[in-house]
């Protein structure tokens, strides 16, 4: 019976090892497949604008510093009719927590300005990763469906990110192949909405 339970266990072991690796590459595979899909310019042309917004908005992704073993991205948004003007610049960094992808904000040194439409090249040469800010508890949490859809959000009241005033901001997003589902509110202590809506996404459609 000895020897019988020996190869057993050394056969149960090699395949849970096996199932490891399989799961830790499938999760990186989710990674790549969100660069893949996320790096593209975004408009919210031909859609209903929320409220909160005045002009259509185009979004910009763009990969930078390949190098790091976590994926960062520089997002812009600026008006459509302006695009070389940003009237909000991020950097995000990305890192495959499991079955999760953690996004990461950053905001830009104060009095830095870049303008819109650089390439990486030229994001990599004004942007310093040592000079970011980032925003804690303004993670947002992604999963992968392993079809068709990227879906995610921030943690209860964590996100003290005030750009619209109020006490927190809550934000969520849905990546898919044709659009950006992009959800955004300001909130007060009590989490009435100030400002936006996280019951209505601003849809983004991947700019042809």
């Amino acid at each position: 019976m000895k020897k019988l339970i020996l190869p057993l266990l050394l056969l149960f072991s090699t395949c849970f090892l096996q199932a490891q690796d399989e799961d830790v590459f499938e999760h990186e595979d989710d990674l790549l497949y969100l660069s893949e899909w996320l790096v593209d310019t975004y408009t919210t042309e031909g859609e209903e604008l929320l409220p909160q917004y005045e002009e259509h908005q185009m979004k910009r992704f763009v990969r930078i510093w390949e190098d790091y073993a976590d994926h960062w991205f520089y997002m812009e948004r600026s008006n459509v009719s302006t695009p070389n003007k940003p009237n909000r610049q991020w950097v995000f960094s990305v890192e495959q927590m499991g079955e999760h992808m953690m996004f990461e904000l950053y905001l830009l040194p104060k009095g830095l300005e870049v303008k819109g439409g650089l390439s990486q090249a030229e994001l990599e040469g004004f942007l310093d990763i040592d000079k970011l800010q980032l925003e804690n508890g303004c993670e947002i949490f992604l999963n992968y469906d392993g079809f068709a859809v990227f879906n995610g959000e921030t943690v209860e009241q964590f996100c003290e990110l005030n750009e619209h005033g109020g006490h927190h901001t809550k934000m969520r997003m849905m990546l898919t192949a044709k659009k950006l589902d992009w959800y955004e509110a300001a909130c007060d202590p009590n989490d009435k909405v100030l400002w936006g809506s996280i019951e209505e996404a601003q849809i983004y459609r991947r700019k042809k």
